[in-house]
């Protein structure tokens, strides 16, 4: 059992560089095309503040807790930003196991390096599912569509031999998840701050959430059914033996 459980960790490890490298080659990319736009038409980027590229409050960033620790001890609660760092399909088929691992990266926005392992113990990040209507609108959907062999993960940081950037406070993953019916979704990811200190921790506040990219489910033919109908099913499988 020990010698699975290392393997295990290993292949998280490996994952999440892999999912890191990916996302920095995407970022790169991105701001080289940001950085020749800017060159070529300074004026486009001019706001209302008057200064090119500076944006609005609260246009990005829109976390940005001031609230005080309950210790007291007079510093400010650190702020987060999160980011999806490896993207579930852009299709898949009901029921089936979604073909990536979602994982979800949090760094300190203020840009100052992680440097307390307390600050990961009253962390954790939650996977929900929104349901994309017609009209654009996104709206949650009730548990059970979205399974998985988890929903919650505490977030934690690799070793320091990993080659983390100093101002990463951790990771958070999702594998395996199935989405059980049809539609275009996009999963949820919120950072949920507990209160206390563990092993009494109680209560909760979230932090803030993230999207993943659309992701359009199909019915899938094999199956031939949806949720609901494999529900009744088991259900009058389990009345026949009962009655």
């Amino acid at each position: 059992m020990a010698d699975v459980a290392r393997r295990n960790l290993a292949a998280d490890h490996v994952g999440l560089r892999t999912a890191e490298a990916d996302y920095a080659r995407q970022v790169d990319r991105q701001r080289s095309r940001r950085v020749r736009t800017v060159e070529d038409d300074p004026g486009r980027y001019r706001g209302r503040f008057g200064t090119p590229g500076r944006r609005p409050p609260g246009s990005l960033g829109r976390h940005q807790p001031s609230a005080k620790p309950e210790s007291g001890v007079g510093e400010e609660t650190p702020s987060y930003t999160m980011e999806v760092i490896n993207q579930p399909p852009a299709s898949a088929r009901a029921g089936m196991i979604l073909g990536s691992t979602v994982t979800a990266r949090l760094r300190r926005s203020d840009g100052r390096p992680y440097t307390e392992a307390s600050e990961l113990a009253g962390l954790f990040a939650v996977a929900t599912l929104a349901v994309i209507g017609p009209d654009g609108a996104t709206e949650m959907v009730a548990p059970g569509v979205l399974t998985g062999p988890r929903l919650v993960d505490s977030v934690r940081r690799l070793p320091e031999s990993e080659g983390v950037a100093s101002d990463t406070v951790g990771y958070a993953s999702f594998p395996n998840l199935i989405i059980r019916q049809e539609g275009t979704y996009r999963i949820v990811i919120s950072l949920i701050r507990m209160g206390g200190t563990p092993p009494q921790m109680q209560g909760g506040s979230s932090v803030q959430a993230v999207y993943t990219r659309h992701i359009s489910v199909e019915r899938n033919p094999a199956s031939g059914m949806q949720l609901g109908e494999q529900s009744l099913i088991t259900l009058r499988w389990r009345d026949s033996f009962t009655e």
